[in-house]
Parts: structure tokens; sequence; C-alpha cells
């Protein structure tokens, strides 16, 4: 059986309760980005698609499942940072476009 998570107004699903999380340190807010076999880990560049938005702070030592979500969030809110958490993505107008298609609304 299959669960019935909140969508969007396009039908997006809004929370991903079990989605796959690479092994590492995520802060809420954070920004996703979905890799190899639909794997998500921290947004890194502009060169990749943002996916979806960390629900909590969270480490994994190995790949496993987390909370992510996509919907409406304050642009100030939002943490782009790479994976070691220490060099800070702009958020600009490529970006903030990338939100908008994986249904992430920045304001």
């Amino acid at each position: 059986m299959s669960a019935n998570y909140p969508t969007d107004f396009f039908g997006r699903t809004i929370v991903l309760n079990n989605a796959q999380l690479a092994a590492g340190t995520y802060k809420r807010g954070q920004l996703l980005g979905p890799h190899d076999g639909g794997v998500f880990s921290a947004y890194a560049s502009t060169d990749e698609a943002v996916g979806a938005v960390c629900v909590n702070d969270i480490t994994l030592a190995a790949q496993g499942n987390a909370a992510i979500c996509r919907g409406e969030f304050e642009k100030e809110g939002m943490i782009a940072l790479n994976a070691s958490l220490t060099t800070p993505i702009t958020i600009n107008a490529e970006v903030i476009a990338q939100c908008w298609d994986a249904g992430i609304v920045l304001n």
C-alpha cells in the first residue's frame, strides 16, 4: 500500500518521508539535488538540478531514508552549501528557476 502524501497545485508530492539521502550531514532548509538512482544529496552548483529541501538536521553514516520536502519557503531560510557545509552557493535567478521546476517556491 502506498502512502498518500500532500501534493501541490500541480499534483507534485510535497513531502517525501522515505526519500533516499546520501551519507552526510544536512541542515534543515538545505537545498538537495537528485543524483544517481534518485538518491538525494547536497545541492552543489548550478550545474545540477535542485530537487528538494531537507526537513530536519540529520547526519547519516550511510545512505538511508530521510524526510525531504517541496513547497513554499522564505528565500532567506534556504541553505545552499556544498556537501562539507562550508561554501555558500548564491541563490540567484537560475537557482530560483530550478527550485520552481522542482515545486519549490522561494519568496
